[in-house]
């Protein structure tokens, strides 16, 4: 684990923690070291809607087998 007073390491690290790919991760760095935050909110934010859009086709997933389960049950099946 990063030392806390390593402010980059541990950026890196969350970066790594919240699944960014390298591609995304080595964009960010570059935003990080030119101070461009502001592109880098804009990348972070349009992955955060793809790992949000992924989490709710999950979640619809989990929904159809947990009724798929109770059907079967109950011997609706």
């Amino acid at each position: 684990m990063p030392s806390a007073l390593d402010k980059k390491a541990l950026f890196l690290q969350n970066l790594k923690d919240a699944g960014c790919s390298t591609e995304l991760t080595e964009e960010c760095l570059l935003c990080y070291n030119d101070g461009n935050y502001e592109k880098m909110l804009c990348e972070l934010s349009a992955y955060r809607r793809t790992v949000l859009l992924e989490t709710r086709k999950k979640q619809k997933q989990i929904d159809c087998l947990d009724f798929l389960t109770n059907k079967i049950k109950k011997n609706e099946y």
